[in-house]
């Protein structure tokens, strides 16, 4: 289970390539763990075209606050979750496991950001 060193550095890498772009995009799969009290697809909707303002953590919960009106991003790794972004390895706060790739998308993705 991902432990909080590995959180925080996801949340600062999820600082550095975020704040202040706008979402253009969003690829999500469904998902009813994930995406526990709304469709997957309305997810996608609700954040694509805001812009990244801040992101935060809170024990291993992270999030992102977006500018404008609606719902923001409270995310969770769960079991095994991990944060990569595309041309990098995946997020790991040790050393990734040799079977790491720059893989895109990774195999199991929920939900693919594209920000500019």
């Amino acid at each position: 289970m991902p432990e909080l060193p590995e959180v925080e550095r996801a949340t600062e890498v999820i600082r550095e390539v975020a704040i202040g772009k706008r979402i253009e995009k969003v690829e999500t799969t469904q998902d009813e763990i994930v995406f526990s009290e709304v469709a997957h697809t309305e997810f996608a909707q609700e954040i694509t075209g805001r812009k990244v303002i801040r992101v935060g953590r809170y024990g291993k919960c992270f999030y992102l606050e977006l500018s404008g009106e609606g719902k923001m991003p409270v995310l969770h790794f769960g079991m095994t979750g991990m944060l990569q972004v595309k041309g990098e390895l995946p997020i790991h706060y040790k050393s990734g496991p040799k079977s790491a790739t720059k893989d895109w998308p990774p195999r199991f993705y929920k939900v693919n950001m594209f920000s500019s």
